[in-house]
């Protein structure tokens, strides 16, 4: 499996370089010159050194970072604009991802699924050690207490500590750099479940983010980016903004269509071609 690992990157990397020397990256780079684009961009777990290459390269080649707040503002920000969100609050968020955005003044939102956190893992993550990935895929159409019984029934209670706890959360909240977002209260699948418990969970983990944070998120992330129509005028409904994670290039006025995802496992060269879509990933998330 690392061979395996090891040579997709290089290959990645080789495909990626070969992407620039036919400047298809630099024609990619030049989409973010037309008036209103937006580079959203997602990261989940990334190491400093990943997370530090990436936003130094967007800088070196005119990329401003905005946060939410300027973004949802709806004004025509000047310039390459990208906007950066962060899934989960994962335990490296703090180590990791905090001091390379304080040491480059971006801003960030963190979107935080507020009952996972309390236990302190996803019940997702915490299955593929021992589960595979169809297996995993079959629990999103089950309700929340028995994805957390099928946790404990397969790696034992309590599953090994994954996230920021609640009192971490609560004090980044208060960072001025960190913008909490809503991620559902138990990481729900939302297309695969009824559409009143979707409602139910998210406005369970707004009152919960407002408490932590004393604000409220202005904006949900569908976990596993699955949403319908239906779930999108129902989170509407509710005053939030919905966001996606569907590759490709946002806009000011079609902010939530779309966001980029940072791999941690990939070079600058292959990251740099992902995140600007200059090619598809070999893997789909």
């Amino acid at each position: 499996m690392e061979t395996l690992s090891r040579g997709r990157k290089v290959l990645g990397w080789g495909i990626a370089q070969g992407f620039r020397w036919a400047g298809v990256r630099a024609a990619a780079l030049r989409r973010y010159d037309r008036p209103g684009a937006l580079l959203s961009l997602c990261a989940h777990d990334p190491s400093a050194a990943v997370l530090r290459a990436l936003i130094r390269w967007l800088k070196a080649r005119g990329f401003r970072f905005v946060s939410e707040q300027a973004v949802l503002a709806g004004a025509q920000l000047p310039g390459r604009t990208a906007w950066l969100s962060f899934d989960d609050a994962w335990l490296g968020f703090r180590t990791q991802a905090l001091p390379v955005l304080e040491a480059e003044d971006v801003p960030a939102t963190l979107f935080v699924a507020p009952g996972e956190s309390r236990r302190g893992f996803l019940w997702s993550n915490a299955l593929m050690p021992c589960c595979s990935m169809k297996a995993i895929r079959a629990w999103y159409t089950r309700p929340a207490e028995a994805r957390i019984q099928a946790v404990a029934a397969q790696v034992g209670t309590p599953p090994p500590k994954m996230l920021l706890a609640p009192e971490a959360i609560q004090a980044l909240a208060a960072h001025p750099l960190i913008t909490l977002g809503n991620h559902s209260l138990t990481h729900l699948s939302c297309s695969h479940r009824p559409l009143s418990e979707v409602v139910a969970e998210v406005q369970a983990a707004q009152a919960e983010l407002t408490a932590w944070a004393g604000a409220a998120p202005r904006l949900f992330c569908y976990p596993f980016g699955h949403r319908t129509p239906e779930t999108d005028a129902a989170i509407r409904a509710l005053g939030l903004r919905p966001i996606g994670l569907r590759p490709g290039v946002d806009t000011v006025e079609t902010f939530g269509t779309f966001r980029n995802m940072i791999y941690d496992s990939a070079s600058l060269a292959e990251n740099a071609c992902r995140v600007l879509k200059a090619w598809l990933p070999i893997r789909r998330t």
